[in-house]
């Protein structure tokens, strides 16, 4: 881990966040269906959006911005999920002290290390119990999941399947 930003209190905020929004949210899905609900996270830019996929959503599964509700925390494209902008903006202060001295491969590394602590700290959050509380209020598939990916890395790996709901990671 990096120093900075303290995982388990960025992760904790991150969960209330995400299980309020759920709650509020779920009158406005009662007739959707939802196959995953993934985090959107760009660490370099400051940005954390929840986006859902449907059955219908004919794209590549894990193309969030192909989904039809993409960014559904900001619908109106108005600058980012409000309600997560304190978060956002820590994330993106700890990635911007990476670099310092120009591109080296040491600030790419710490950069890259950054970038996962914060993709783990957001697969945490998906996977907390409160946030798995939240979602019984949705109609969900059979074999519906969480999803937090790197969206620079193509291999696609889900950092959920890395993380317990206990904060470990394997």
């Amino acid at each position: 881990m990096s120093p900075g930003v303290d995982p388990y209190s960025f992760t904790n905020k991150l969960e209330e966040i995400i299980r309020r929004e759920l709650l509020k949210r779920s009158d406005n899905f009662s007739d959707e269906l939802i196959s995953a609900l993934a985090i959107d996270c760009h660490p370099w830019q400051g940005t954390i959006e929840l986006c859902f996929l449907t059955p219908q959503d004919s794209v590549g599964k894990w193309h969030l911005a192909d989904w039809k509700y993409f960014q559904f925390t900001d619908p109106e494209g108005s600058g980012g999920w409000e309600e997560a902008q304190e978060l956002c903006l820590l994330m993106q202060k700890e990635w911007e002290t990476c670099f310092c001295d120009g591109d080296s491969e040491h600030e790419r590394e710490q950069a890259r290390l950054v970038a996962e602590k914060f993709l783990r700290c957001c697969a945490t959050a998906l996977k907390s119990d409160g946030v798995q509380q939240a979602l019984k209020c949705y109609k969900t598939t059979n074999d519906f999941e969480v999803w937090v990916g790197d969206p620079d890395d193509p291999s696609d790996r889900n950092y959920c399947d890395m993380v317990h709901t206990n904060g470990g990671y394997t």
